[in-house]
């Protein structure tokens, strides 16, 4: 099991989001949905992807010389990858000498993450902290997750996984039985808007939820709040009445939108679906709260 592999695009170290206390997050690449707002685009697709980041470029135009498919060609907006082409042999990204391009994603195994969780086992004990396998969507490795949340927790560190919910019910059973702690998002709870906004039907979100309830898996649900999609008082209102139905559920935080991964969307020759929205307001995420404490007695927070 420690040998089982996984695609990842990142281990970020010593953070204090996505969960209590010092964390490392490990992020699976893959996602079943397509959230207009998503800011890690790079862990869409669960293969390895190539970026270009155009302010580091300093046209020395190696890339294209070795780039043995012909895949990349300059052109008025810059060097532009034909992705049908490429093959991913990250050649490209080799020869860069002012690291403009990009490797998203490696392939490795269980046991090798471990070990960088490991070394910052000391702040996680200290803080309360842990690891959170996120992504993407982890579930959608559910076999790589399952085996690194069981060295976790066979050395004593705590285990948080940020999930969507959109998968099938095996694999998120498999998963829990190593889970201390879901982080998981509830976006829309109108089903027409969910699968407008995501892609996705959310029923089998919903169902999820009573399967993490009767495992008595604590629970964070986590409410992206974006002017326009997901910032409507009713949307509140409704996530709020179903939450207080569940009593797993011990704290609820409300996320206001923000434009982070635009860059990495301009990396992968992807347009951002929402181009010039703007964050809510402090006023507006306030009365949001106000909302959702009329509804519901869970811990709500902003985050």
């Amino acid at each position: 099991m420690n040998n089982t592999t996984g695609l990842i695009s990142e281990i970020e170290r010593c953070t204090t989001v996505d969960g209590p206390g010092i964390r490392t997050i490990v992020f699976l690449k893959g996602c079943p949905l397509r959230c207009l707002w998503c800011h890690n685009p790079e862990n869409h697709q669960a293969q390895l992807q190539v970026g270009w980041d155009s302010k580091k470029c300093i046209g020395c135009l190696k890339c294209i010389s070795n780039c043995p498919q012909s895949a990349i060609i300059a052109g008025e907006k810059g060097l532009i990858t034909d992705f049908q082409k490429c093959t991913q042999c990250m050649r490209c990204v080799t020869v860069c000498p002012a690291l403009a391009r990009k490797r998203f994603g490696r392939e490795t195994d269980a046991q090798s993450v471990f070990q960088e969780i490991l070394k910052d086992k000391a702040f996680y004990e200290a803080s309360g902290g842990g690891v959170t396998a996120s992504g993407g969507e982890p579930l959608m490795q559910a076999a790589f997750t399952h085996a690194l949340f069981r060295l976790c927790r066979q050395a004593g560190i705590s285990t948080a996984l940020d999930t969507c919910g959109y998968a099938i019910k095996e694999d998120l059973e498999r998963v829990l039985e190593e889970t201390d702690l879901v982080l998981l998002d509830i976006k829309q709870s109108d089903l027409e808007l969910h699968k407008k906004y995501t892609g996705v039907d959310p029923g089998l979100i919903f169902s999820n939820i009573r399967v993490i309830d009767e495992r008595n898996v604590t629970t964070w649900i986590r409410t992206p709040i974006v002017p326009g999609y997901t910032d409507q008082p009713e949307n509140i209102r409704r996530i709020a009445e179903m939450i207080s139905e569940i009593n797993c559920i011990q704290r609820w935080e409300l996320l206001p939108y923000h434009t982070f991964g635009e860059k990495k969307y301009q990396e992968l020759q992807m347009k951002y679906p929402l181009s010039g929205l703007e964050r809510p307001t402090d006023v507006h995420m306030q009365k949001l709260l106000e909302t959702a404490k009329k509804y519901c007695d869970t811990r709500i927070v902003i985050k």
